[in-house]
């Protein structure tokens, strides 16, 4: 007796109410096919079959992203740019005086600005170079600019105003284009620049 009460005797099918069955396991078992049954005919495997095309009288399925008013609308890029948390609340200052300004269209307005300025002059008053001598120049890993930090800001561009940004980033010789966000964007937004 292991003390958690009286165990049960007898027989594993009367335990489990399958008295009705024959006792013990033996039963559970495939049992031979007797000599003289005729052997059941085995079908061949037969693999899937690809779903055919609709024929060609048959509606097309609905595509959920094209609307009543025509075809499909294409995705709208998302730009995301890295600034400092100093930047990032003044772009938000920045946003609340003005109804219908957005990320998008102040970071347009950055750019246009820093065009009118002078990409390389924005560039350069924004790069913060590590000390150095003047023989050998500073990599592009130990490079700093002024605006840029932790803090992401999304902006939905179009097609278009993404390729200028991308000319933009390639004129102003950076490496990516948060570089060139953070550099505009603080040199743009009023209130206290890094």
């Amino acid at each position: 007796m292991s003390g958690l009460g009286q165990e049960p005797t007898g027989d594993t099918a009367e335990l489990f109410g399958l008295k009705t069955r024959a006792s013990g396991t033996g039963s559970l078992l495939r049992r031979p096919r007797p000599v003289d049954a005729p052997e059941a005919p085995q079908q061949p495997y037969a693999a899937p079959m690809p779903p055919s095309a609709p024929p060609a009288d048959a509606p097309a399925a609905h595509d959920p992203q094209q609307d009543a008013t025509g075809p499909a609308k294409a995705p709208v890029p998302r730009v995301v740019v890295y600034v400092s948390d100093n930047v990032s609340k003044r772009l938000e200052r920045y946003k609340r005086h003005a109804r219908g300004r957005t990320n998008a269209t102040v970071l347009i307005e950055a750019l246009a600005a820093a065009v009118r300025t002078g990409l390389a002059d924005v560039v350069a008053q924004a790069t913060i170079a590590p000390p150095g001598n003047d023989l050998f120049p500073a990599a592009d890993s130990q490079l700093r600019y002024r605006g840029g930090g932790p803090i992401q800001i999304q902006a939905n561009l179009t097609a278009p105003q993404l390729e200028v940004f991308d000319r933009l980033v390639v004129e102003a010789q950076l490496p990516d284009r948060t570089k060139l966000a953070a550099a505009a964007l603080n040199a743009f937004l009023p209130g206290r620049a890094d």
